[in-house]
């Protein structure tokens, strides 16, 4: 009898060993046999579940978007809500080790039309999901629209995220959360 596969899940830890491996040595060191070994399997594995490099970045990327993304779309209270953009930050390895997925897969997108493509599917979700968050909040009065606010959280993030990623020794978890909230509370309101 032949052996049931569950290409679903195949793939999805193959991605997730790519995601060990990139944050590890970087895409541009990453060869198909570092993630095979990963999880004792064989290169031919790697490229009939994922390909070339190109797609084992997409398909890391859509590991840890997944990760990202797991959060219900729900209107949330102020502490819930603090909670959620704190959680977001590289604040430990297993979140730093995400972004390192992030920044390599921005690298690349920035010369990939093909992999840029990639990017507005995810920053839609979660401005979509942060959107329904922010719903029944009274944001102070600084003439932004929800969607603006959006946007501004996105962008903090992924810049305190960015430099917490490279440089993690000058920007602790602590740090991390004290400029996040320096920077949006302004826009969102004190974290309770």
């Amino acid at each position: 009898m032949p052996k049931i596969v569950n290409h679903k899940l195949k793939r999805r830890e193959l991605a997730k060993a790519a995601v060990e491996v990139i944050s590890n040595i970087g895409i541009e060191n990453l060869r198909l046999v570092d993630v095979a070994r990963e999880i004792v399997a064989t290169t031919s594995m790697v490229t009939r579940y994922l390909g070339d490099k190109d797609a084992v970045l997409s398909a890391a990327l859509d590991y840890v978007a997944a990760e990202l993304l797991s959060h219900e779309p729900k209107s949330m209270s102020v502490v819930e809500l603090w909670s959620l953009l704190y959680e977001v930050l590289p604040v430990d390895t297993y979140r730093r080790n995400h972004w390192k997925v992030w920044l390599a897969y921005w690298s690349r997108a920035a010369n990939s039309s093909e992999l840029a493509k990639i990017q507005p599917h995810y920053n839609d979700q979660f401005k979509k999901n942060l959107l329904m968050a922010l719903a029944p909040h009274d944001l102070p009065e600084n003439g932004l629209s929800r969607e603006e606010v959006a946007d501004a959280v996105c962008t903090t993030i992924d810049g305190i995220a960015a430099n917490a990623t490279v440089e993690p020794r000058s920007w602790s978890a602590t740090k991390q959360r004290r400029q996040l909230t320096i920077l949006l509370t302004p826009i969102l309101g004190a974290p309770k």
